[in-house]
């Protein structure tokens, strides 16, 4: 019962440091995001083009750690 308590626990802990984590994710695509409309504006392709690939591994990483959370009970 104890152990069970333990785990439960344990679980809430890791669910809590998984969603700050993809908060810091979040963060990061927004100011790329930002950043990628200003290369855009000003017409710096090649960069565009990296910092487009890298929001793209971003958004990658992200839906994995969605991937990896409980369903949230209603």
């Amino acid at each position: 019962m104890k152990e069970e308590t333990k785990k439960e626990e344990k679980k809430k802990v890791d669910v809590e440091i998984i969603k700050d984590y993809m908060s810091t994710w979040e963060t990061a695509i927004f100011f790329k995001m930002e950043h990628l409309k200003k290369l855009i504006r000003d017409k710096d392709w090649d960069t565009a083009s990296y910092v487009a690939s890298s929001i793209t591994r971003d958004l990658s990483k992200l839906r994995a750690l969605e991937l990896i959370l409980p369903p949230e009970e209603e």
